[in-house]
C-alpha cells in the first residue's frame, strides 16, 4: 500500500516528466515546422527562376530562422539543466542508499 509521501512522490514524477515531454515534443515540433520551411522555400527556389525573389525569399526565412532559434535556446537549456540535475541527484540518491544500506538500490542494480 502507498502512503502519502510515497503517492505525493509518484504524482511529482508523473507532472514532472510530463512537463519535461511537453517541452521535448515542442522543440520537436517548431524544430520539424522550420525544416519544413527550408524545405519548401529550396522547391520554390528550383522551380521559380526569378533570383531577386529568391534573395528576398531567403532573407526572410533566414530571419524566421534566427528568431526561431533564439525563442527555443532557453527550452534547450532546460532540457539539459533539467537532465544534468536529475543525473546528480540520481547519484546522489544513490550513494545515500549505499551508506543507509537500502536494499531498494540491490532492486535497480543487477
Amino acid at each position: 500500500a502507498l502512503d502519502f509521501t510515497s503517492s505525493l512522490q509518484i504524482l511529482a514524477f508523473a507532472l514532472s516528466t510530463a512537463l519535461i515531454m511537453a517541452i521535448n515534443f515542442f522543440i520537436t515540433f517548431v524544430c520539424r515546422g522550420l525544416s519544413l520551411m527550408l524545405d519548401r522555400f529550396c522547391s520554390n527556389a528550383m522551380q521559380q527562376h526569378d533570383l531577386s525573389e529568391a534573395v528576398h525569399d531567403w532573407n526572410v526565412l533566414q530571419a524566421i530562422l534566427r528568431r526561431s532559434c533564439t525563442t527555443i535556446e532557453r527550452s534547450f537549456l532546460i532540457l539539459q539543466a533539467t537532465a544534468f540535475a536529475t543525473l546528480l541527484l540520481g547519484l546522489i540518491d544513490l550513494q545515500q542508499s549505499k551508506s543507509a544500506g537500502s536494499s531498494e538500490v540491490s532492486t535497480f542494480i543487477p
